[in-house]
């Protein structure tokens, strides 16, 4: 642990040379500043800012004290505005310390003294300085509250070649007597047993300004935190999961998928459309159809007796499934062969339709009605409806 080697000083020191001060390895001095409060012409010491001006010129780091008078913790509230305005402007590179050793507080009873102390090193705290208690080892160890001590650092006053304190101190006086060069007197030496320039710069403490923060470097991701490629990753697989469940459940409940779809077309239908289901279609009736069909094709005997167990299992299926059957699908060979049957066996009645349609006026060469390309649809039309709905269905 480094030691520095400071010394206090007051009026009583006169006018010192600090430039020798210094040169006898002098690293602070404690300057008294005021005494009491209230009147500045005689309770400030009268070489204070001479000494502070002095003292740092000569590149000694300095702090200051007071001796405090105080009876009350009112009195002490008031001797630490008086201080602060006192040191206000210098910057203190020591701690600022509060000396009880005036008889006023001598006779002071341990709590009223702990009150007076308290008042004034948290004022002088609360301005952003470094309060110290000055005391010597009786008052110390007998009279001031320990939970004081833990909170404000001690200047020990005990002289001689050691402490005889059990406690934690931040500055202790050795002497009072000593000789040092630059001074016409007896001058008081004291011990740092902190680093208090470093305490002040870092905390900006005693007028110094906070450093600058330092940019921090990131802190690495942890694996499972929140903001990781694995826990993003999983809860990613977490959502699919989830999805294939869904899906799951709808490919296991069919009336679910059909209220779905039924529940889309209804959405997506149009005001004025009819819905036309599957099962109600219409289709014409094959009564009427019934006569062409035995004029082109007579069934023989084995083709009857292959229809009829058709017919039995397709009338034992009807009574399972009231459902009408899809039109049968017939080949391209067979469609072809009918609609040359169709040509040569044209009904009357078919044939006065067509010719009512296919009787077209007399139009010059080369004038086109488009009226020609509706009656040549129509005909196709008419033409594949028999096909499809069953005229000769029996074929296939």
């Amino acid at each position: 642990m480094t030691i520095y080697q400071g010394v206090d000083a007051s009026a009583y020191q006169g006018n010192i040379d600090w430039q020798r001060v210094r040169s006898f390895h002098i690293d602070f001095a404690i300057l008294r500043a005021t005494m009491g409060w209230g009147n500045a012409e005689y309770q400030i010491d009268r070489q204070f800012h001479h000494n502070m001006h002095d003292a740092t010129e000569a590149g000694l780091l300095t702090g200051a004290y007071h001796s405090s008078l105080a009876a009350n913790a009112d009195d002490a509230h008031r001797e630490a505005e008086f201080f602060i305005k006192c040191i206000r402007g210098y910057k203190m590179a020591y701690p600022v310390a509060i000396d009880i050793g005036d008889r006023t507080l001598r006779y002071l009873p341990p709590e009223k003294l702990d009150l007076v102390v308290r008042a004034w090193c948290g004022d002088v705290r609360e301005a952003g300085y470094y309060p110290m208690i000055c005391a010597d080892l009786q008052t110390a160890t007998n009279r001031l509250n320990p939970l004081t001590i833990q909170e404000f650092d001690i200047w020990l006053l005990k002289h001689g070649d050691s402490t005889d304190y059990e406690g934690d101190i931040g500055m202790w006086q050795y002497t009072a007597a000593a000789s040092i060069g630059g001074v016409k007197s007896r001058i008081g030496k004291s011990r740092a047993l902190r680093d208090f320039p470093t305490i002040m710069r870092e905390h900006g403490l005693g007028g110094f300004d906070l450093p600058a923060k330092a940019a921090r470097s990131p802190e690495p991701i942890s694996l499972f935190s929140a903001s990781s490629p694995l826990m993003q990753a999983f809860d990613t697989l977490s959502e699919l999961s989830a999805f294939l469940d869904i899906m799951k459940a709808m490919l296991e409940n069919d009336d679910l998928i059909k209220k779905l779809i039924a529940g889309d077309a209804l959405e997506h239908k149009e005001p004025n459309q009819i819905v036309v289901s599957a099962n109600t279609e219409s289709k014409p009736d094959e009564s009427q159809n019934e006569p062409l069909a035995e004029v082109l094709h007579k069934p023989s005997p084995e083709e009857k007796a292959a229809e009829q167990p058709d017919q039995e299992q397709k009338e034992n299926t009807d009574d399972h499934d009231k459902s009408p059957p899809a039109a049968p699908v017939i080949s391209a060979e067979k469609a072809a062969l009918l609609d040359k049957v169709l040509e040569e066996n044209e009904p009357l009645s078919r044939q006065h339709d067509q010719s009512e349609i296919t009787d077209k006026p007399f139009r010059p060469d080369g004038f086109e009605n488009p009226e020609d390309n509706d009656i040549q649809d129509e005909e196709e039309e008419r033409r594949e409806a028999r096909m499809l709905h069953g005229r000769w269905s029996w074929f296939s």
